[in-house]
């Protein structure tokens, strides 16, 4: 299956990409939920509200990888997950559920569309041992045990933490729209 995924991502990846891989983390047991984003020497991490669905914090990953790309200059965005419900979601010509979080990811994508920019997303099989999902899952992992409503850039290999919001209670970042927690 890891080759099979390795196979799949090589023939979809084009040579000058902004790639992401996204995950999230909920942990049932505690309520605890969170979101990453990984690309390039950046992981993007957000302690989302606890209790938020599977599928919300998946878009909120999502949210996250597309709102770093946005500020990028690479033609082609390469997003790369394993939430196939993510994925369907956005495609849902109206969706019923989450619409304020699929309604902004759309939005974005509009954005970077009109940069004359191409995004991809990619469905990817999850535990496979594919490096960039399991740097996503690991990230989500660690923030989920953050303070809630916590988002973080971490720059692996520098030891340095750049916090980019820490709102409470509620959101209340340029990241969301309105400040809606999309938990809620």
């Amino acid at each position: 299956m890891r080759q099979h995924a390795l196979m799949a991502i090589a023939q979809v990846t084009e040579p000058d990409s902004a790639v992401y891989y996204t995950d999230s983390s909920v942990d049932p047991d505690s309520g605890r939920t969170s979101a990453a984003a990984i690309t390039r020497g950046t992981e993007l991490c957000e302690r989302t509200s606890n209790h938020c669905s599977t599928l919300q914090t998946e878009l909120v990953a999502i949210q996250l990888a597309l709102e770093h790309a946005h500020h990028r200059q690479e033609p082609t965005v390469m997003l790369h997950t394993d939430s196939r419900a993510g994925l369907q979601a956005l495609q849902q010509p109206h969706p019923k559920d989450n619409v304020g979080l699929i309604t902004t990811i759309l939005g974005i994508l509009q954005s970077i569309a009109a940069q004359g920019r191409q995004v991809k997303l990619n469905w990817i099989p999850s535990h496979v041992g594919v490096q960039g999902n399991e740097s996503a899952d690991a990230a989500a992992k660690r923030a989920a045990g953050g303070p809630q409503n916590l988002t973080t850039t971490y720059l692996p290999g520098t030891g340095d933490t750049v916090i980019i919001k820490a709102v409470f209670p509620g959101r209340g970042s340029p990241l969301h729209s309105g400040g809606a927690d999309p938990c809620d």
